[in-house]
């Protein structure tokens, strides 16, 4: 346990999928920016002429 710390957890479907802890002292940032620079990191960014997440995870499947 980090004493002095906040800890904020978010979950998908009632499962947790992740988890932000900052230290004693340090400033706690909100959420809501957090959100919106993590969708924004997002944009802009493709796989390629032809490529679906699908069809990436069915070939993973294969091995």
């Amino acid at each position: 346990m980090i004493r002095g710390s906040k800890k904020t957890i978010v979950t998908r479907r009632g499962k947790l999928a992740a988890t932000e802890i900052c230290a004693a002292g340090e400033k706690s940032k909100n959420f809501n920016q957090v959100i919106a620079r993590m969708k924004a990191l997002r944009n802009g960014n493709v796989l390629g002429k032809g490529l679906s997440i699908r069809r990436l995870i069915e070939e993973g499947r294969r091995f």
